[in-house]
Formats: structure tokens, C-alpha cells, sequence
């Protein structure tokens, strides 16, 4: 999990994007997170998309950064003058 700290946690956003849904220290250690029905009589409960509580992280995620690089800019404007 150290690479996904050094990277802003961006590690954990690449599962997003990779079809296993791996994270960067997933790939790294070339592992990957199964789901508990994917090996049951009950493939039909496998969720395909991002739960409430994964969607709930990622705006609280976005709205943090929004707010550092905001504030970054205005500290920037403030030095200016």
C-alpha cells in the first residue's frame, strides 16, 4: 500500500480501469481480490458495478483533492502579491 500513499492514492483508482479490478499493489504483486460468489451456486450475485459505500469514498476522494488544489492556487495568488 505504500506505492498507493507515494501516488496520491491514485493506485487504488487504477481498479477502475483494469478488467480484474486490480489496484496498482495488486498488479505489483500480481494478486487480485476474488469474489465471494464467483465460486458458488450464485453467480448471479456478483455485482458488476461500484457499490454505495465505493462511491461514497471516491467523491469524498474528489471533493479533498478539488479542495488541495485549491488551495494550493490561492496560496499561489496570495505569494504573488
Amino acid at each position: 500500500h505504500l506505492l498507493n500513499y507515494l501516488t496520491l492514492y491514485i493506485g487504488y483508482l487504477v481498479a477502475l480501469f483494469t478488467r480484474r479490478k486490480q489496484g496498482l499493489h495488486d498488479l505489483v504483486a500480481s494478486t487480485y481480490v476474488v469474489d465471494q460468489w464467483a465460486y458458488t451456486g450464485f453467480p448471479e450475485r456478483q455485482e458488476r458495478g461500484l457499490g454505495t459505500v465505493a462511491t461514497v469514498i471516491l467523491v469524498i476522494w474528489a471533493v479533498l483533492m478539488l479542495l488541495g488544489v485549491g488551495l494550493v492556487i490561492l496560496a499561489g495568488i496570495a505569494a504573488s502579491f
